[in-house]
């Protein structure tokens, strides 16, 4: 199987912490994420010494990843711009609460 795309829900960091550690290690691939979980995540793999663009996902528009379409879905946590992700695959839909 092949990486084709990775998106993060949101910045904390148990989410967002080991980015430059593993990005370096894997093929090139997008990454997705709200727009302040696309900076914070940036921003980590810039200290990292990694320089990678994380693409802002738009609420509620349905992205093509492959053979998924996602969507990121706004919903309010103890960080800002927190998204669930609806992954609708050629098996079903799958609901994903961060």
């Amino acid at each position: 199987a092949q990486i084709v795309g990775m998106c993060i829900t949101h910045a904390h960091d148990d989410h967002i912490g080991a980015l430059p550690y593993v990005i370096p290690e894997l093929p090139d691939f997008p990454i997705y994420a709200s727009e302040l979980t696309a900076s914070f995540a940036m921003a980590r793999l810039k200290d990292g010494g990694t320089e990678k663009e994380v693409f802002v996902a738009p609420y509620r528009r349905i992205i093509s990843i492959g053979s998924f379409g996602v969507e990121f879905i706004h919903l309010t946590h103890s960080v800002p711009h927190t998204t669930h992700l609806a992954i609708d695959t050629p098996e079903g839909l799958i609901y994903h609460g961060s």
